[in-house]
């Protein structure tokens, strides 16, 4: 997708086992996650991630545009996502990015929880695997 508009919003990935974890600012627009998700992809050919789980770590104004949902949830919906974990104590907009993040994980499918730790989390998410 090409688009005349920069990306709002930015994104750190590391992979830790089968654990990817995702740094985000936002607010977010479509090509935000055109970006994130190309990033997505390579982190999984690049650790070789047949299932995994995610921690979303999202920071300051943590919400989309108007389309950005719908694309995003497009996305997940290809993945191979065992459970989500979103910590929203970093968050400015707590309340609407637990909204956006309800609406696009239950769209989606998956298996979801908000927490406001990242070690409560991070436990909830390798009991996915059990």
């Amino acid at each position: 997708m090409t688009s005349k508009f920069s990306a709002h919003g930015k994104s750190e990935i590391s992979v830790t086992g089968r654990i990817m974890t995702i740094q985000s600012r936002g607010p977010w627009n479509i090509e935000y996650f055109t970006v994130l998700h190309n990033n997505i992809i390579i982190a999984i050919k690049d650790n070789d991630l047949k299932e995994f789980a995610v921690l979303l770590i999202p920071y300051g104004e943590a919400i989309g545009v108007y389309g950005a949902l719908e694309y995003h949830v497009n996305f997940l919906r290809q993945g191979n996502v065992n459970a989500i974990a979103i910590n929203l104590a970093n968050c400015d907009t707590p309340q609407s990015t637990e909204s956006l993040c309800l609406i696009a994980y239950e769209a989606a499918g998956f298996e979801h929880e908000f927490f406001y730790e990242d070690e409560p989390a991070l436990a909830w998410l390798k009991k996915q695997f059990d």
